[in-house]
C-alpha cells in the first residue's frame, strides 16, 4: 500500500492519530452525555421548585375564598386576586434563575377544564378556557408535581411543570404552571460539533507530538548508522561503530563491525583496494553498456575473483548476443511468413466470399428445384387419386358388363325356351288341323247323311215328316259345324303361319342375342384388360408418387444441408477476414519486434536478406 512508503514520522502519526481520535470521540460522547444529563437534572429541579413556590404563593392568596359554585364572579375579588398573585410571582421571578423562565401561570380548575386566572406573560386571555393535559390531570389527581417536556403550545416548544393548589379543606382548586422554552435549554448545551472538533484537534496535536518524539528516538540511531555507512562506502574500512546500545541497533552495530573486519582482511593494501575499485568501476561501465543494448562490449578477464565474474559476464553477453541474433532472424522470418499469410488470407477471404455468393445462388436454385418437385409431387398425388378412381370405375364397369353378359345369357335361354314352346304350339296347331280335318270330314258326312235323310223323308209318308225335320236340323248343324271347322282351320292356319314367323323371329333373336353376347363378352374382356391396365397404371402412379415424396424429402434435406453449407461458407468468410486482421496484427507485431531487436548492437551484425 502507498501509505507504507511514507516516512516513519507519518507512519507514527497515522497510527497514533487514529488511536487518539477514537479515544477523543469516546471521551466526547461520554462527557457530552454527562453534561446533558446534568443540565436536564438542573432544569427539572428548577421547574419543580418554581412550580412548588408559585403553588404555595397561590394558596396563601385570596384564591382560598374562590369556590367552584360561583367562580370569580365578583370583579373586585378577581382584581384583588390578580394583584396578590402578581406580587407573589414577581417576587419569585426576582431571584436569579439558571434557566430563563418564559412564564408562570395560575389555573383555576373546573371539572375537565381550567380557567386562566393569572400569567406572568403580558399577553394572555383572562379567564379563558385551558384544556387539561394528561400531566395536569395526574398532578390534580395524585396531588404531585408533574413535568411535561418537548411539546408544542401556542406555537412554542416548551418544557413545563404543573403543581397542585389546595384550599384550607385540602381540596385541589387549581394548578400552577411554569414554562421554560426548549431553546433556552438548547442554548445552555455546548455545541456537540464544536466540542467534537476541539477534541479531535487536540488528539491530532498530541498525536503529532508523540509521533515526533517516537520518530526521533528511532531515526536518531538510524541517522548515526547512515552517516557511519556513508563514511565506510568512501573506502575507510578501518572505521568501527563505537556506540553499542543494548537493543536491536546494538545487534546491527556488532554485525556491521564484524563485516568491516572481514572486508579489511580481504582488502590487504591500499593498492588492492584501488585496483579492485577500478575493476569494479570498469565492470560497471561494461554492464551499463550491455544494459543499454550494446552486446559488443567485453569485460577484461583477470586472475582474481572479479576475473571469474568478468569471464561469466562475457559468456552471458555472448549467449545473449547469439540469442538476439536468432531473435532477429526469427523476426525477419516471422515478417516474411506474415506477409505470405496475409496474401493467402486475402486470397482465401476473396475465395470464401465468392464461394458464399455461389452457395447462396445454389441454395436459391435448390429451393426452386424443391418447389418444382413439390409441385410435381402434388400433381402425381392427384394423378394417383384419379387413377385409383379410374380403377374403381373400370372395376364397376367390369361388374356391370359381367352382369349384362349374365342377363344376355338368361335372355338367350328364355328366348330359346320360348322358341321351343312356340314350336310345340305349332306342332299342337298341326294336330288341331288334323282334328279339324276329321271334324270337317265328319261334318261333310253328317251333311251328306242329313241330305240323304231329307230325301228319304220326302219320299216317305207324312208320318215320317218329323224325321225329316230332324234330318234338316242335323244337316243344318253339320253345315254349321263344317263352316266352324273351316273357320277354325283358317284360324289354325293363321296361327301356324304366326307361329312359324314367331319361331323364325325367335331364332333370329337368338342368333342376334348370341352375337350380342359375343360382343358383350368381347367388351367384358376389353374392360378386364382396361381394368388390368388401369390397375397397373395406378400401381405405377403410386410408385411415381412415392418417388416424388422421397424426392421431396431428399430435396428438403438437400436444401437444409445447402443452407448449413451457406452458413459455414459465411462463417469461413468471416474467419478468413479475421485471419486477415490477425495477419495485419502479426505484421505490426513483427515490425515492433524488429524495431526492438534493432536497438541491440551485436558482434558480427546479422544482415537482413533481400
Amino acid at each position: 500500500m502507498s501509505w507504507l512508503r511514507v516516512g516513519i514520522l507519518w507512519k507514527y502519526f497515522i497510527i497514533t492519530g487514529i488511536i487518539l481520535m477514537a479515544a477523543a470521540i469516546l471521551i466526547h460522547f461520554y462527557t457530552y452525555s454527562g453534561t446533558k444529563d446534568a443540565l436536564e437534572s438542573r432544569l427539572d429541579q428548577q421547574l419543580r421548585n418554581l412550580a412548588l413556590l408559585s403553588a404555595a404563593s397561590a394558596e396563601t392568596s385570596s384564591m382560598q375564598n374562590v369556590t367552584a359554585a360561583e367562580p370569580l364572579s365578583d370583579s373586585e375579588k378577581f382584581q384583588q386576586l390578580t394583584r396578590e398573585l402578581d406580587k407573589e410571582i414577581r417576587g419569585i421571578l426576582a431571584y436569579e434563575q439558571f434557566y430563563q423562565v418564559d412564564r408562570i401561570s395560575i389555573l383555576f380548575l373546573q371539572d375537565e377544564t381550567a380557567k386562566h386566572v393569572y400569567s406572568s406573560s403580558e399577553s394572555f386571555n383572562v379567564l379563558s378556557d385551558v384544556a387539561l393535559y394528561p400531566e395536569m390531570r395526574e398532578a390534580r389527581n395524585n396531588r404531585m408535581i408533574r413535568l411535561k417536556k418537548d411539546y408544542q403550545d401556542a406555537g412554542k416548544e416548551l418544557m413545563s411543570a404543573f403543581a397542585p393548589i389546595t384550599n384550607a379543606s385540602g381540596n385541589v382548586i387549581g394548578l400552577s404552571r411554569v414554562d421554560i422554552k426548549a431553546e433556552v435549554f438548547q442554548e445552555m448545551m455546548p455545541s456537540a460539533l464544536t466540542r467534537l472538533l476541539l477534541f479531535l484537534a487536540a488528539a491530532l496535536v498530541i498525536s503529532l507530538i508523540i509521533s515526533f518524539i517516537l520518530s526521533r528516538l528511532v531515526i536518531g540511531p538510524i541517522d548515526s548508522f547512515v552517516s557511519f555507512v556513508n563514511r565506510v562506502s568512501e573506502g575507510n574500512y578501518k572505521l568501527r561503530y563505537e556506540d553499542h546500545p543494548q537493543d536491536e541497533m546494538g545487534k546491527i552495530a556488532n554485525a556491521l563491525n564484524v563485516m568491516l573486519e572481514k572486508l579489511e582482511g580481504l582488502i590487504a593494501t591500499e593498492a588492492d583496494r584501488d585496483r579492485l575499485q577500478d575493476q569494479i568501476t570498469s565492470l560497471l561501465r561494461i554492464v551499463s553498456a550491455a544494459a543499454d543494448g550494446d552486446f559488443t562490449v567485453k569485460a577484461e578477464v583477470t586472475a582474481d575473483t572479479l576475473g571469474a565474474l568478468s569471464d561469466s559476464f562475457n559468456l552471458m553477453v555472448s549467449e545473449l548476443s547469439g540469442l538476439m541474433r536468432d531473435v532477429q532472424k526469427a523476426s525477419e522470418r516471422i515478417s516474411e511468413s506474415t506477409v505470405e499469410i496475409l496474401k493467402s488470407s486475402e486470397v482465401m477471404s476473396a475465395g470464401a466470399n465468392k464461394q458464399a455468393k455461389e452457395i447462396d445462388s445454389t441454395v436459391a436454385s435448390v429451393k426452386n428445384m424443391a418447389d418444382i418437385i413439390k409441385y410435381a409431387n402434388d400433381r402425381s398425388t392427384q394423378a394417383a387419386k384419379a387413377a385409383s378412381r379410374a380403377a374403381e370405375v373400370a372395376l364397376q364397369g367390369t361388374e356391370i358388363v359381367k352382369s349384362s353378359i349374365e342377363g344376355m345369357h338368361r335372355i338367350r335361354d328364355t328366348v330359346q325356351d320360348t322358341a321351343r314352346q312356340v314350336q310345340i304350339l305349332g306342332q299342337n296347331s298341326q294336330e288341331i288341323g288334323e282334328i279339324l280335318e276329321v271334324i270337317s270330314e265328319i261334318a261333310n258326312r253328317t251333311n251328306l247323311l242329313g241330305l240323304n235323310a231329307t230325301i228319304e223323308a220326302a219320299r216317305a209318308s207324312e208320318s215320317s215328316r218329323g224325321f225329316g225335320v230332324v234330318a234338316d236340323e242335323v244337316r243344318s248343324l253339320a253345315e254349321r259345324s263344317g263352316q266352324a271347322a273351316k273357320d277354325i282351320a283358317i284360324l289354325v292356319e293363321n296361327i301356324q303361319k304366326g307361329t312359324s314367323e314367331a319361331v323364325k323371329a325367335m331364332q333370329n333373336g337368338t342368333r342376334e342375342v348370341d352375337k350380342e353376347i359375343r360382343k358383350v363378352d368381347e367388351a367384358g374382356s376389353a374392360l378386364k384388360e382396361i381394368l388390368e391396365v388401369v390397375q397397373n397404371s395406378d400401381h405405377l402412379i403410386n410408385e411415381i408418387s412415392e418417388s416424388f415424396q422421397q424426392q421431396t424429402t431428399t430435396s428438403s434435406n438437400i436444401t437444409s444441408i445447402m443452407e448449413k453449407i451457406a452458413d459455414i461458407a459465411q462463417e469461413t468468410a468471416e474467419r478468413a477476414q479475421t485471419s486477415k486482421q490477425l495477419s495485419d496484427e502479426m505484421t505490426k507485431l513483427s515490425g515492433i519486434l524488429s524495431v526492438a531487436v534493432s536497438r541491440f548492437k551485436l558482434s558480427g551484425q546479422y544482415k537482413t536478406p533481400k
